[in-house]
């Protein structure tokens, strides 16, 4: 069955882009490497993405390169490209169009629905893989804690963004109905 939507551009959501940055300032990767005090061979392993640099590293890579940390993540929370056309009637519509904010709401709440749905699947086929696990949760693979706490906190944390989503789009709903009231109070004032 083919998937309803193509989540692939979401999936680029915080991807790094240090290598665009560095060719904008016409800097060699030997020579970011020497301001950062690293080897040419660890710029071109962050480039690849084969090592994640620290938090710390990124700001130290912007401050070499001269620019916002922000401009490494060339891409927005939707997997769009920063900047382009596409983006930002994407953000103008969010802010006027009630309608489409709404289906924009009800579509993340039903991804939610459908990655926890996959992840209780996993869990009654015992599909899963521990790593799968840590991921999820952010944890080092030497953690201890048993596949059973790990489940119960990816629950917890699926169930959490689920009532997060819907209490969002609840309130979504009811400004759009107090808002529709107001006018129509208005239009019924006898002035």
């Amino acid at each position: 069955m083919a998937p309803l939507y193509n989540y692939a551009t979401i999936l680029r959501a915080g991807k790094l882009d240090i290598k665009s940055a560095r060719l904008k300032t016409g800097m060699t990767q030997k020579e970011l490497g020497k301001i950062l005090g690293v080897t040419k061979q660890t710029i071109i392993n962050y480039e690849k993405g084969t090592t994640e640099p620290s938090w710390e590293r990124l700001k130290d890579i912007a401050k070499a390169l001269k620019i916002d940390v922000d401009d490494l993540f060339p891409y927005s929370e939707l997997g769009e490209k920063k900047g382009d056309l596409r983006w930002a009637e994407h953000l103008e519509r969010l802010a006027n169009d009630w309608h489409y904010a709404r289906t924009a709401e009800e579509e993340l709440l039903l991804q939610s629905f459908f990655e926890y749905a996959q992840f209780q699947r996993e869990v009654e086929q015992k599909t899963y893989m521990k790593e799968q696990l840590n991921q999820a949760l952010e944890l080092e693979s030497s953690n201890t804690m048993s596949d059973e706490d790990k489940i119960d906190l990816i629950n917890l944390k699926y169930e959490k963004d689920i009532q997060k989503k819907t209490d969002h789009l609840i309130s979504l709903y009811k400004k759009q109905s107090d808002e529709r009231l107001d006018v129509i109070r208005l239009e019924n004032t006898i002035l």
